[in-house]
């Protein structure tokens, strides 16, 4: 997944920035919101890549898409982030 550069699209193709992504390193629940007692929305399996949109406040909490293309929040301790992109979080 990316998102747009710009809203100002060329004649050819906008250009797109990848998402940052991170593996989930332990299998878990994607959440509603930032709260285990939120809904679930579907489970991560170790192994597969999460794209990352944001996190919560208090940084336990990251906003993903999973493979399977939901949306949702993991905890941040069910992922596995390269360095560069824990900073830039």
């Amino acid at each position: 997944l990316a998102v747009p550069v710009s809203e100002a699209a060329s004649d050819t193709a906008s250009e797109l920035i990848p998402l940052p992504s991170a593996m989930v390193a332990v299998a878990g629940s994607l959440h509603a919101a930032p709260d285990a007692a939120s809904t679930v929305i579907s489970a991560v399996t170790a192994g597969e890549q999460a794209s990352l949109l944001g996190r919560s406040a208090d940084g336990a909490w990251l906003q993903v898409i999973d493979a399977r293309g939901s949306t949702g929040w993991a905890q941040r301790a069910t992922l596995q982030l390269d360095a560069a992109v824990e900073a830039a979080l």
